[in-house]
C-alpha cells in the first residue's frame, strides 16, 4: 500500500511505499519518524477496541468525578457512590470481554457490537439511571457543582451512541487515532504537527483511510472494508530507544500518577508506544508453533540473538525485566544499551509477540549497537519480515544499507518484499527501481566520511 502526506511536520507532499519489509532510509531531520510514528498511530487506532474506546472517552469525565465526590465526603441514602463504580466498570467489562482486536475475515467489528448490543444496552440503561439520580440529587447544590451537573448531562448520548454499532466504531477510532497522535508525538493537539498553519493536514494510507484536518476538527475516516483489512493483524508494536526500558518502573509510576492520567494535554514526556508496549508483554501469548502453527516465528531467530549478545534479556514473576547471562542475572538498568536493544528484540519473539500478524516499528534499529550487531540486527528483522511480521524501520545507517543491498545481490527474489524510501522525499523517486533508489541513498549517507577521507588525504 501507499502513504501520503501533507502538510505534517517536516514533510509538505510525500508519497511512501509500505510492504513486508519498509524502510525509511536518509539523514536526520528528514521525516522518517514522523512517517513511522504517523503510521504506528494510525495502525494501532483501528487495531483497537472501538467501542471500549468509546465508552472510556464519553465517561472518563465521570471517572473523575467520582474520586472528587469520595475526596470530598459526599453521601447519599438514595445512591452509594462505589456501586455507580460497579456498575460503570460492569458495561467496560462486557465491552472488553466480548470484544477483541483479533477478528475474522468473515466477521467484523460491528458484527460483534450488533450481537452483544441487547446486553449492553441493558446494562448502560442501569448506568444512566443512577447518573441520573445522582444528578437529581447534586441539582440541589447546583451553585456548589455547576461544573459536575454539566458532566453528567453528557451520558444522555451514551445510550444513543451504542445502539448504533456503526457510529460506535466510527467515534472509536476517532478518538483513539487522535489520542495516538497526541500522545506519541507528544503534543496537545494535532494542530501542533503542521509544517503550515494555514493549511490543512492529512494522512492518507491507500485502501485503508485517512486522517484529515476539516474546519480545525480532526477525524480518522476509514474506507469501506479499511479497519476489518488491518485488524487481521494481531499487534502493532514501536520499538524505540531502549532507554525506556532502563527506567520503565519510574516511567510506569509517572504513568499512574493522577496529575496525567486525568488529563491528556498535560503530556509527560513518554510516547504512548511505550505504554503500548508494556501492555503487550504483561499479556500471556499460547506457544504459537503449537496452537496457532500458521503464526509461528522460528524461535532459532532468538537463539542468534542470545548468542550474539552472551544472554537474553527475560521477565521476572515481578515483571522486572532482566539481562540473564549463564546463571548471573543483572537488572537491564547495568546492561549495555546495545546489549537491551538486541536482548528486547529476542525477548519479543521468545514470548510469542511476534508473530506472522504483527506490524513492527523501529526507529533506529542501529542505535548504541556496534557495526557488526547493526548487520545482526540487520539480518534478523529481514527473516521475521520473511516469515511474516511486517517491519518498518527507519534509518541513517550505512552499515545496514549495505547490508541490504549485499543480500538483495545475493537473493534477488528478495526484492519484491522489500519497501524501499528516501529521505529526504521527492515524489518523482517514488517509482524508481530498487537499484537506482539504494544507490542514491548510499551516496547521500557515505557522503559525509568520504568528504571527511579526501580532506584527511
Amino acid at each position: 500500500m501507499k502513504l501520503t502526506i501533507n502538510n505534517f511536520g517536516p514533510l509538505d507532499d510525500a508519497t511512501i511505499q509500505i510492504g513486508d519489509f519498509t524502510v525509511l532510509a536518509g539523514p536526520n531531520n528528514t521525516g522518517k519518524s514522523f512517517v513511522s510514528k504517523s503510521l504506528y498511530s494510525l495502525f494501532d487506532a483501528i487495531n483497537a477496541n472501538h467501542a471500549l474506546v468509546a465508552f472510556e472517552a464519553m465517561t472518563q469525565p465521570l471517572e473523575m468525578l467520582l474520586p472528587f465526590l469520595e475526596k470530598i465526603g459526599y453521601t447519599s441514602e438514595k445512591i452509594s457512590l462505589s456501586a455507580l463504580r460497579e456498575k460503570n466498570q460492569k458495561v467496560a467489562d462486557i465491552i472488553r470481554e466480548s470484544l477483541s482486536a483479533d477478528f475474522s475475515q468473515t466477521e467484523s467489528e460491528i458484527d460483534k457490537i450488533i450481537e452483544i448490543q441487547p446486553r449492553l444496552i441493558e446494562a448502560i440503561d442501569q448506568l444512566v439511571d443512577n447518573y441520573s439520580t445522582l444528578r437529581e440529587l447534586l441539582k440541589k447544590q447546583e451553585d456548589r457543582f455547576p461544573d459536575i451537573i454539566k458532566l453528567l448531562d453528557l451520558l444522555g448520548k451514551l445510550k444513543e451512541t451504542f445502539s448504533d454499532a456503526e457510529l460506535v466504531t466510527k467515534f472509536g477510532l476517532h478518538v483513539k487515532a487522535t489520542q495516538n497522535i497526541q500522545e506519541n508525538f507528544q503534543v496537545p493537539d494535532p494542530s501542533y504537527l503542521k509544517r503550515e498553519k494555514s493549511s490543512p493536514l492529512r494522512l492518507h494510507i491507500e485502501g485503508i483511510g485517512e486522517f484529515k484536518e476539516e474546519k480545525e476538527e480532526y477525524s480518522f475516516r476509514p474506507y469501506p472494508g479499511g479497519i476489518q483489512k488491518l485488524q487481521q493483524h494481531s499487534r502493532v508494536l514501536y520499538l524505540e530507544s531502549p532507554i525506556y526500558w532502563k527506567l520503565k518502573e519510574a516511567l510506569e509510576s509517572l504513568r499512574l500518577n493522577p496529575r496525567f492520567s486525568s488529563n491528556r494535554e498535560q503530556m509527560n514526556g513518554v510516547p504512548g508506544y511505550f505504554y503500548g508496549l508494556v501492555s503487550a508483554l504483561r499479556m500471556s501469548y499460547p506457544h504459537n508453533d503449537i496452537f496457532y502453527p500458521h503464526n509461528y516465528i522460528s524461535q532459532d531467530l532468538h537463539g542468534q540473538l542470545a548468542q550474539a549478545i552472551g544472554g537474553k534479556v527475560v521477565i521476572s514473576d515481578n515483571n522486572e525485566l532482566l539481562f540473564q547471562e549463564n546463571d548471573k542475572s543483572f537488572p537491564l538498568s547495568q546492561v549495555a544499551t546495545g546489549v537491551s536493544n538486541l536482548g528486547f528484540l529476542g525477548l519479543l519473539i521468545e514470548k510469542g509477540i511476534l508473530d506472522r500478524g504483527t506490524f513492527l516499528f523501529i526507529d533506529e534499529p542501529e542505535a548504541h549497537l556496534h557495526p557488526a550487531w547493526q548487520v545482526t540486527m540487520a539480518e534478523i528483522l529481514f527473516e521475521l519480515a520473511r516469515q511474516g511480521v511486517k517491519v518498518v524501520i527507519a534509518t541513517h545507517s550505512v552499515d545496514i544499507i549495505q547490508w541490504l543491498e549485499v543480500h538483495i545481490k545475493k537473493h534477488p527474489d528478495d526484492e519484491k518484499i522489500v519497501a524501499l524510501n528516501k529521505f529526504p522525499v521527492n515524489n518523482r523517486d517514488v517509482d524508481e527501481d530498487f537499484e537506482t533508489k539504494i544507490a542514491k541513498i548510499s551516496e547521500e549517507l557515505t557522503t559525509p566520511f568520504s568528504d571527511l577521507y579526501i580532506e584527511g588525504i
